[in-house]
């Protein structure tokens, strides 16, 4: 429920709540005023129509000027026209002093209804003052947290006019999510105990959860043991990935270990079981993601010690072809051969690695060079399932595919990146049916709608360095988010839930090639967010195509030091 629009035409109500009456019997105005009962004077009648009226007008004016409804002028859009208290959008510009406004006429009339009640005891003083003071505490918390400088919340990132009545916060904040970050009780089986160095973690089945218990009883229901070759809670339409069934989206793990503080390994390891749960098997990490003792396969290493029966559950594909010391590719034999052989012996033999792929392009090796030794050395002699380029352009595509067989390509796609769509990418993975993997399906964060402005990124992120989180192009990109957010809030689905879908629902349409997007999450609620599937119509996709023509998104997706490396 957004607590603006519910302001707005609730005020339009209740002010033609007591309009109607005025209007429809002027004698009310004299049983209301005057002891004695006469029928009204035609000047009495003329009052108290006219007062009707104008309440009538005042709601009209409310609801108009707010920008609640769409309205045609020279600075209004009427195609994304919608609900707003932004005191920076152009089609609503008297937003807030409407706002501000009728919320001191609501006060004051409370105030004087209240006042005659207790001298005169009329009980429809009382009911004026009730009713009045009601949309006086909307009002006032509309002026306070509904708009902008106060409608996203700080510590979660949520939108306070969406999020529940009055203060609750559905999205990040109730109970019931925090709950879930720690984790989920089990359908089935018993505990044991497992240490985490600052408290004891209960391992219930599938999740462990730190204890008390009780706050996580409510997300559990219908419980019976599942059992279930395929993902459970993504559709049915899977994805062939060599021989496997994967779910239609993929795990991203950089968030897990690349980081200044990552979060112990025990609650890592409850968020990679949610993610399998939810249907999310293609995991996808890196040999450099953190440091030579913990990084993505030291992690796996550890999860599928404590799961083994999950290895052939999960496709795993990991990046490497860096050098370490100087973090630039390396695709030359000699660094292939270490990066392969250093992430093997990482996974210890708990997992088997599915998916080799240089993380970029080594521009000083020929793709035939790097790609000849990963299929001879490698993929023949079944120490790896298969190979995917990354970061890549259409003419490596191409040539890679002469040598090899190319399982997947991994390439940033978003809302907010739709490149290889232009550049030939998209065109040449469909041409070799390559699996198009989606990294950074939420923009970095941008589609997730916790920034809303460049002060919002945390200081020493990274992010504040790329040019479309920076001021001067950000503004302009804000404008696509919105529009996206407005279609989402019409689907009862988030920014970030629409944008995943919207790749997924992309995928093998229109001569594209398959498509998974891979976002990241080191919480169990936000896996769940992600998971959960939209259904998007050719009509909605249509609506998405002319946002993005509409707003195209300004500034390039990576830092300027960072851009060499890209589409090699």
């Amino acid at each position: 429920m957004d607590v603006f629009y519910a302001y707005t035409y609730g005020t339009a109500g209740w002010l033609a709540l007591q309009a109607a009456p005025l209007i429809i019997s002027p004698t009310i105005i004299i049983t209301i005023l005057s002891p004695e009962v006469r029928e009204a004077t035609p000047l009495e009648e003329y009052f108290s129509r006219s007062l009707g009226m104008t309440l009538l007008t005042l709601g009209i004016m409310v609801v108009l000027l707010t920008g609640s409804v769409p309205l045609t002028s020279s600075i209004s859009d009427t195609t994304t026209a919608a609900v707003t208290s932004s005191e920076n959008d152009p089609k609503a510009p008297y937003a807030v002093p409407v706002l501000t406004i009728s919320t001191i006429y609501h006060g004051l009339i409370a105030f004087y209804c209240y006042a005659r009640y207790t001298t005169l005891g009329t009980f429809s003083f009382a009911l004026g003052s009730l009713g009045s003071t009601t949309f006086f505490a909307i009002g006032g918390w509309c002026i306070l947290f509904g708009t902008t400088s106060g409608r996203i919340s700080r510590k979660t990132g949520a939108d306070k006019r969406t999020s529940g009545w009055p203060f609750a916060n559905q999205q990040s904040a109730s109970a019931k999510k925090r709950a879930i970050r720690k984790g989920l009780i089990a359908k089935y089986s018993h505990g044991s105990r497992l240490s985490t160095g600052k408290q004891d973690i209960l391992s219930l089945g599938n999740y462990s959860v730190s204890t008390p218990l009780s706050n996580l009883k409510s997300q559990i229901s219908n419980s019976k043991p599942q059992h279930h070759s395929k993902p459970a809670t993504q559709s049915d339409n899977m994805v062939q990935l060599l021989g496997k069934d994967i779910g239609t989206t993929g795990y991203g793990m950089m968030g897990l270990s690349w980081r200044p503080k990552p979060q112990p390994l025990e609650e890592t390891l409850v968020t990679l079981k949610a993610a399998l749960e939810s249907g999310c098997n293609f995991w996808n990490g890196g040999q450099f993601y953190g440091t030579p003792e913990y990084n993505s396969l030291t992690i796996c290493e550890a999860y599928f010690t404590k799961y083994p029966e999950d290895a052939e559950k999960v496709v795993l594909s990991v990046k490497g072809g860096i050098d370490l010391e100087r973090f630039v590719p390396d695709g030359s034999p000699e660094g292939v051969r270490k990066s392969v052989d250093t992430c093997l012996k990482l996974l210890g033999g708990k997992k088997k690695l599915d998916i080799f792929e240089c993380a970029r392009v080594d521009r000083s090796t020929p793709i035939e060079t790097t790609m000849k030794v990963l299929e001879e050395e490698y993929v023949k002699t079944g120490k790896i399932g298969g190979i995917s380029l990354s970061e890549c352009s259409a003419e490596t595509v191409q040539r890679a595919a002469k040598v090899t067989k190319i399982v997947a390509c991994e390439v940033e796609l978003s809302l907010t990146t739709t490149d290889i769509f232009q550049n030939g990418v998209a065109k040449a993975c469909a041409e070799h049916d390559i699996l198009v993997v989606a990294y950074s399906p939420l923009g970095r964060g941008l589609l997730t709608g916790a920034i809303q402005k460049p002060e919002d990124i945390p200081e020493g992120d990274h992010r504040a360095d790329y040019p479309r989180f920076q001021k001067e192009h950000f503004e302009n990109n804000k404008k696509l988010l919105d529009a996206v957010t407005r279609l989402g809030k019409e689907k009862n689905s988030t920014l970030a839930q629409i944008a995943i879908n919207w790749i997924k629902a992309i995928s093998k349409k229109n001569g594209n090639p398959e498509i998974i997007p891979i976002p990241g999450a080191t919480k169990v609620d936000r896996i769940l967010e992600n998971t959960k599937e939209v259904s998007l119509s050719d009509n909605d996709l249509a609506e998405i195509d002319s946002i993005l023509k509409q707003f195209p998104i300004s500034g390039h997706r990576y830092a300027e030091y960072l851009q060499k490396g890209l589409e090699g």
